[in-house]
C-alpha cells in the first residue's frame, strides 16, 4: 500500500491526495462497468472523460499503475486495501463524523447477513 501512497503523492503537487485517490477509485469503476455493462456505457463513458480531463497525459499514465498495484496487493490476499490507503493518506474526515469500520468487524456482520453465524469467526 505504501507504493500507492506514494504515487498518489506524487501527483499530489497539481492535485490533492483526495481528489487523485477518488478519480483513481471512480475511473477504475467505470472501466471495469463499461466492459460488461453496455446499456449504461454513454453516460460513464461521458464521465470518464470528464475525470480524465483535469490531468495531463503523464499524470493519466500512473492510473493504470495504481491499478496494477492494486492488483497485486489484492492477490496476497484479500483485504481493505482501498480502506487503508484511504486512511494512510489521512484524507478520511473525522471533523464530520466520518469514521469507518475495521475490516475485521465489517467480514464478520458479512458472515451474519449470509447465514454463517458467528461459528466461522
Amino acid at each position: 500500500m505504501q507504493d500507492m501512497a506514494k504515487l498518489i503523492h506524487q501527483l499530489g503537487h497539481r492535485h490533492n491526495a483526495y481528489q487523485v485517490f477518488a478519480d483513481f477509485v471512480e475511473v477504475s469503476a467505470i472501466a471495469f462497468s463499461n466492459a460488461v455493462d453496455k446499456p449504461q456505457f454513454d453516460k460513464r463513458e461521458q464521465r470518464y472523460f470528464d475525470i480524465i480531463k483535469r490531468y495531463d497525459k503523464d499524470e493519466l499514465h500512473q492510473f493504470p499503475k495504481l491499478l496494477g498495484m492494486l492488483t497485486n496487493h489484492l492477490e496476497g490476499g484479500f483485504d481493505d486495501i482501498l480502506g487503508n490507503l484511504y486512511h494512510h493518506l489521512e484524507i478520511h474526515n473525522e471533523r464530520s463524523g466520518q469514521y469507518f469500520t475495521p475490516y475485521p468487524i465489517c467480514q464478520m456482520m458479512a458472515k451474519i447477513q449470509v447465514n454463517q453465524g458467528l461459528q466461522d469467526i
